[in-house]
């Protein structure tokens, strides 16, 4: 009877993966804190690689810089790759993925911004023309309410009504479930950037 009693109270595997699973998420929160701790150090360092380069290599009218071109700002590439196996969005995925990177930045947010925050995060843009179609998302949600152009190519929340911000974070979960059914990984957090040489759900 012991025994019996006994194996009753070892955890099934169905446990073990409900406590594998809380784990994940425990350390996937942590890194997304960390990540948004980066994204903003490197923020405020392509700022001030910017102020360097116009100080250093001023575009001032007249004065030409011939034989070469003006140096970039400097620093890792806007974007970047996805690490690789990255889970691809496209559609209303895209949309909420993208407004689910405005809601935990809380502030405004270039398109290259955008776009590295969702490599960080394990995703990929999918189609052969992803800036062009972040940027199609971004605008349906602009037309819609649900995010706001700051200016060109910068974006931040817009209105979402309580339901609408929970069903962003529940479609997310949606999508990192089935992003580990089909063994996708989780990308290594990162910092994004500003690009400084840029001025239905």
């Amino acid at each position: 009877m012991q025994s019996r009693l006994s194996q009753r109270r070892r955890p099934s595997r169905r446990d073990e993966m409900i406590a594998r699973r809380t784990v994940l998420i425990t350390e996937a929160e942590h890194i997304d804190t960390q990540y948004q701790q980066l994204a903003q150090r490197m923020t405020i360092i392509r700022g001030e690689l910017t102020r360097l380069r116009d100080a250093i290599w001023p575009a001032l009218l007249g004065r030409g810089w011939r034989g070469f071109r003006r140096p970039r700002i400097g620093g890792p590439e806007p974007v970047g790759r996805a690490a690789s196996p990255a889970y691809p969005l496209r559609g209303r995925e895209l949309r909420f993925a993208a407004l689910g990177v405005l809601v935990r930045a809380g502030r405004p947010l270039t398109l290259p911004e955008i776009h590295r925050a969702l490599h960080v995060a394990g995703y990929e843009v999918a189609g052969q023309r992803p800036v062009k179609d972040l940027a199609d998302a971004l605008g349906y949600e602009h037309d819609h309410g649900r995010a706001r152009r700051v200016r060109r190519g910068v974006y931040e929340v817009g209105e979402l009504t309580p339901y609408r911000r929970r069903r962003v974070f529940e479609m997310q979960r949606e999508q990192l479930q089935r992003r580990d059914d089909s063994g996708h990984g989780v990308a290594r957090f990162g910092g994004i950037q500003r690009n400084g040489d840029a001025g239905r759900a």
